[in-house]
Parts: structure tokens; sequence; C-alpha cells
């Protein structure tokens, strides 16, 4: 390969990956918006119910079922997070240079 076209395929790869990391982030954001926004229903229903008087046992079966989606939505924050490193890997493996994405601080 040339000089010209090594050029060419890493300017590639950074804008792939510049690309990537954007709709990665875009994508967690709104997994951990969605799930605060469940917790504010969750919150919602147990404040109206009592309000209203209603017996705590009312409406039980529509809190667990917000309870699962909630717990999904953790699952998906969770495999998420997985592929995060993963691509972080690939990105090593690629040797692309960190951007300013992300943390700063590796995370414990």
């Amino acid at each position: 390969m040339s000089v010209t076209q090594l050029r060419h395929t890493r300017d590639a790869r950074f804008q792939a990956a510049e690309e990537i990391g954007l709709s990665l982030n875009a994508f967690e954001l709104a997994l951990s918006e969605a799930f605060a926004k469940g917790g504010e229903l969750a919150m919602t229903m147990s404040v109206a119910r009592t309000a209203a008087g209603l017996s705590p046992i009312a409406g039980q079966p529509a809190f667990a079922q917000i309870a699962a989606a909630l717990n999904s939505l953790a699952q998906a924050m969770e495999q998420t997070a997985a592929g995060h490193y993963t691509l972080n890997q690939t990105r090593k493996d690629l040797r692309i240079p960190v951007t300013s994405l992300g943390d700063s601080v590796a995370v414990p």
C-alpha cells in the first residue's frame, strides 16, 4: 500500500471511530434518561395512589410491570457498558487514539 492509501485508511478508521463514539454516547444517555423517567413514573404512581386514598394493593400489577421494564433497562445499560468496553479494546487493537469522548478518568 502506498503512503497515501495508508493515510486514507487511517483517516477512514478515525472517522468511523468518532461516529461510533458519538452514537454510543447518545445511546447510553437515552437509556439513562429512560431509566430516570421510569423511576419518576413509579414514584408518581405511588404518590398518586396514596393521595387518592387507594389501598396499597391497588394497581400492584402495574407497579410490577413498570419495575420489570426498569429491570430490562438496567440490563440494557449493563450490556451497553460491556459493548463500550469491547469497542474500546477494538480501538486499542486498531491503534486509534483516544478522543475527548467518554470519561477522562478511568471508572473504578
